[in-house]
């Protein structure tokens, strides 16, 4: 999506130049950075830059480089900040001594200008793999498919969100399911049905709120790697760095994938789009540290999903509870005794006092451990005081769950926390832990989707045996 790039820029330190010259830069999903810089200088500045490198500068040059420079074709090319990986000097006959830079950046690609506003931005992305389509109408009035076509509102402007195949999708298909390559796959178009258009900034925050929910919904991490904007006079490109990784992660999402299923009445249905049509306004609703803590917990699902059978999967699940136990629960539901009431507060006072007294008596037989032991005693304390992780636990399922209707089987949870128990100190998985950790990754993606506002069909990660999981309908 990036073709290779070439062209003559400066390569600089904070403010100061430091060389100048030729760059190449070519982008590829299944290298270990993505985007790599070849830099040749083409001056005399060689000597000067290998003094800068070996004076104490140097460790911080060779993480923090940046280029600026215009392509052959006449376009702007940055990228702030570079690693470099590979240093050579060179010399030929007549000519002074030479360098040549094998850069690895660590921060976007950017080619052309930066629009002031757009009407649409495409967005490229690998991996995503999806079967059902759902029928628009085309040009000339032949269908098209598309995965999902999302139109909705934020902050008073209509936001059209476009997820297509690409057109050789069948064919990387084959080639993922093959191996663990990283290809092309899809474009999500976010387009501005109004006059005003949208700043290219806010196209990649709409861009990154869809695909974390399409994250959870596919139950598999999804993000662009390149965008296109094009505008009446510029085109506008960015690349991200990194490896987009295609990992085979456990066969089941919360949302199938994007298949029509028979709902209510037997009419044809497609829980995808409608997920995402009501999950994306919730979302934005959300309070600031909210919208941040759905985010880490769908990212930590996702991560577990990737890990599958493992214990570090169990942790992770555990941890997204955690997060959203810590967010979405009150004082009262995750401690014993609140430090903003006074009662409570003169509790905590006395047991940390009788406390105090222990280590005392302590100290007359190990002072050593003693001190030690009470240089944490606010951490016992409030150690002491956390209700277990258990508890809180059914405190959540019980308001997002239970409370909207939505029973669940409750030794599940007990069942969850003491695979993740098992995890956290022992390390081993059997298949009662795996077991419980399908029960648990099930019970959390019922919680999001309730967080998330969706009421509709969903698919448990839970089969009952050897029973595939099927279409179920949360109220």
């Amino acid at each position: 999506m990036i073709p290779n790039l070439q062209g003559n820029g400066k390569l600089l330190f904070g403010d100061e130049q430091l060389l100048s010259g030729d760059f190449l830069i070519s982008h590829d999903l299944n290298q270990s950075n993505g985007l790599v810089v070849e830099f040749k200088n083409s001056d005399a500045e060689t000597v000067g830059f290998e003094a800068r490198i070996n004076s104490a500068d140097g460790p911080q040059i060779e993480r923090n480089l940046a280029l600026k420079g215009t392509t052959r074709h006449g376009q702007p090319v940055s990228i702030d900040k570079l690693l470099i990986g590979g240093r050579n000097l060179m010399r030929d006959a007549g000519r002074p001594l030479q360098v040549k830079l094998t850069l690895f950046p660590r921060d976007t690609l950017v080619v052309g200008s930066k629009p002031p506003s757009v009407n649409k931005v495409s967005f490229f992305i690998p991996n995503i793999r999806f079967r059902g389509m759902a029928r628009v109408p085309g040009s000339g009035g032949a269908p098209r498919f598309d995965t999902v076509l999302v139109d909705t509102e934020l902050g008073g402007s209509r936001v059209r969100f476009r997820l297509q195949q690409l057109p050789d999708y069948e064919e990387q298909m084959e080639r993922l399911g093959r191996g663990t390559s990283s290809c092309w796959t899809a474009r999500l178009n976010v387009a501005s049905l109004g006059e005003a258009g949208l700043a290219l900034d806010e196209a990649k925050a709409l861009a990154d709120d869809f695909l974390l929910l399409l994250s959870f919904a596919l139950s598999k991490r999804v993000m662009w790697v390149v965008l296109k904007a094009m505008g009446p006079e510029i085109t506008h490109r960015e690349a991200r760095y990194g490896t987009a990784i295609n990992l085979k992660a456990f066969p089941g999402s919360v949302m199938g994938d994007g298949n029509l299923v028979r709902g209510d009445g037997g009419f044809t249905r497609h829980p995808l789009t409608e997920f995402l049509e009501v999950a994306l306004p919730a979302y934005w609703s959300l309070a600031k540290k909210e919208k941040q803590d759905v985010e880490a917990a769908i990212g930590l699902l996702c991560e577990s999903i990737e890990r599958f059978f493992s214990p570090a999967a169990v942790t992770l699940v555990g941890r997204a509870f955690e997060i959203l136990c810590r967010r979405f629960l009150s004082a009262s539901e995750r401690a014993y005794l609140a430090k903003d009431v006074q009662p409570e507060k003169d509790l905590v006072s006395i047991l940390t006092s009788e406390l105090s007294k222990f280590a005392e008596c302590w100290s007359i037989v190990d002072k050593p451990s003693s001190e030690e032991w009470t240089d944490r005693l606010d951490g016992h304390v409030s150690n002491v005081l956390r209700r277990p992780f258990k508890l809180q636990l059914h405190s959540l399922l019980a308001r997002w769950l239970t409370n909207t209707g939505n029973a669940y089987e409750p030794t599940w949870a007990n069942q969850f926390v003491n695979a993740r128990n098992s995890a956290a100190h022992y390390g081993s998985i059997t298949q009662k832990e795996s077991d419980a950790w399908v029960k648990g990754t099930t019970l959390l993606c019922r919680v999001l989707l309730k967080i998330l506002g969706y009421a509709g069909p969903y698919v448990d990660f839970w089969g009952e045996g050897e029973r595939v999981s099927e279409w179920s309908t949360l109220r």
